[in-house]
């Protein structure tokens, strides 16, 4: 679902992500593949037989080299006035419910880990109280997002903590993008 997200990310006219089904994981691996072989010209770094074989946990090195040269591709299409990613996806709606959050991007818009816990509050309202966080306390926001999103959605860490700190007021929209879909993907279960 993430690539098939990626993907329609800056290509929306081409199929309608709504409609993909989580459980139809070869469908959609084949969708995203054969779509950015098509339309951006990317190559299949990954075969879809060789994500089916990996199963739910597929290689986080593998996954992220395909995600990092399907981005580089993509990017060359996107025409968002400067973000880097659309934010029209629709894992960042629960987010516009709660104010002082403004999502632009996959990147400065997660720099203090309000956005995070934004996300994750918005499945778990009872776990924390979001009025008390402060955007100036980026360590505390990060850290309270990925171990409440461990604990409670079963959710693995693909960014840690200090990774988000060292990489300061712009951190990589594809570790962004790549940790905010599987956070995601863990959280709509509790919908």
């Amino acid at each position: 679902m993430a690539f098939c997200a990626l993907v329609h990310s800056f290509f929306p006219e081409e199929f309608d992500y709504n409609t993909l089904n989580p459980a139809n994981r070869k469908e959609n691996f084949e969708m995203a593949f054969t779509k950015a072989e098509d339309l951006a010209n990317c190559d299949r770094l990954i075969e879809v037989e060789d994500m089916l074989l990996m199963g739910r946990k597929p290689d986080p090195m593998c996954v992220f080299t395909y995600v990092q040269s399907l981005y580089n591709h993509l990017r060359r299409f996107d025409q968002a006035k400067g973000s880097y990613i659309h934010t029209d996806s629709k894992c960042l709606s629960p987010i516009e419910a709660l104010t002082n959050i403004d999502i632009q991007n996959f990147s400065s818009s997660w720099n203090d880990g309000m956005a995070f816990c934004a996300l994750v509050h918005s499945f778990f309202p009872e776990e924390f109280d979001y009025n008390t966080l402060n955007p100036a306390n980026r360590k505390e926001n990060f850290e309270m997002a990925f171990t409440k999103a461990e604990d409670l959605a079963n959710c693995d860490r693909l960014i840690e903590v200090e990774d988000m700190l060292l990489m300061g007021r712009k951190p990589d929209p594809m570790c962004v993008f790549t940790y905010v879909q599987s956070l995601y993907n863990h959280l709509r279960r509790f919908e």
